[in-house]
């Protein structure tokens, strides 16, 4: 959803193209004509690219704040310390402002106090909005970035909700100049494979790296191979039980791996029953 200046356009035409695009012409009560295209991309599931384009046809000079709403997930009506950070919802942002690029997260506490927010002056290649399962996810493509990432918190029909926003670029319109931007967007589910494709570190939203409540590289790493190992078995198994069976395979290879140490831990208890009665 696209709005400019704090106000949502007013839809003039909306239009259908043969490749499956939908194209949408709005205007703004200060003049400014908006073009929004969403184009699938049949490569890839779940995925389509979004352009907007704005242009000032008044006859004064306009500044346009550009907000796009990158979805919504709901919130658990309730929650305890036992709740693990995966189970809620949560906003990313890849800030690549600095030297080296960083994950900005804003976990489900932060958008229910409204501090779920960027500071002003970085710049994000991409944002996203997810929860235990599915997530809202949206590049700037080109040289294009993203200027501010927030979140807010609402109740629809009493069920409590969580949004994400994403800001661009400031820009000063003359009479007749216009801007325009290019996004990749996914909206579908947190698959391993899928997330890994879609960009830079976008695989961290699973926070498959999550030890009870801190992160560490070795769990992420541990997590990554077993996940890769069941979704080949169950590839390679087929059926409804692939995932069962892919289990039960990793948990007896893991068994093989660490039999050598059992083993020999099993043999030094068995010794020390037997000299216990001497002792």
């Amino acid at each position: 959803v696209f709005s400019c200046n704090g106000k949502p356009p007013v839809p003039v035409k909306i239009a259908r193209g043969e490749d499956g695009s939908v194209r949408r012409t709005s205007r703004t009560e200060q003049g400014l004509s908006v073009e929004e295209a969403w184009t699938p991309q049949p490569e890839k599931d779940y995925g389509f690219r979004y352009t907007v384009g704005i242009r000032n046809d008044g006859k004064d000079p306009l500044k346009a704040t550009a907000t796009v709403n990158l979805g919504t997930v709901p919130l658990p009506a309730s929650t305890s310390m036992f709740s693990s950070n995966a189970d809620l919802a949560e906003i990313d942002a890849l800030s690549v402002g600095g030297k080296e690029p960083e994950l900005r997260t804003f976990d489900q506490s932060k958008i229910l106090k409204d501090k779920a927010g960027t500071a002003d002056g970085e710049s994000f290649r991409w944002a996203a909005i997810h929860s235990k399962y599915f997530i809202f996810y949206l590049e700037a493509l080109g040289d294009h970035r993203i200027a501010k990432v927030y979140g807010k918190h609402f109740s629809d029909g009493g069920a409590p909700q969580a949004s994400g926003h994403l800001e661009l670029q400031t820009e000063m319109l003359a009479p007749g100049a216009s801007k325009e931007w290019d996004f990749n967007a996914y909206v579908g589910p947190k698959e391993y494979q899928r997330m890994a494709d879609l960009g830079e570190q976008t695989v961290k939203v699973l926070r498959m790296d999550l030890f009870f409540f801190w992160h560490a590289g070795w769990m992420g790493a541990l997590s990554r191979w077993v996940l890769i190992a069941l979704v080949k078995l169950n590839g390679w198994i087929g059926g409804p039980w692939g995932y069962g069976i892919g289990i039960v395979l990793i948990t007896f290879a893991i068994k093989v791996l660490f039999w050598p140490l059992s083993h020999k831990g099993s043999v030094s208890m068995f010794k020390l029953q037997q000299v216990q009665p001497k002792i």
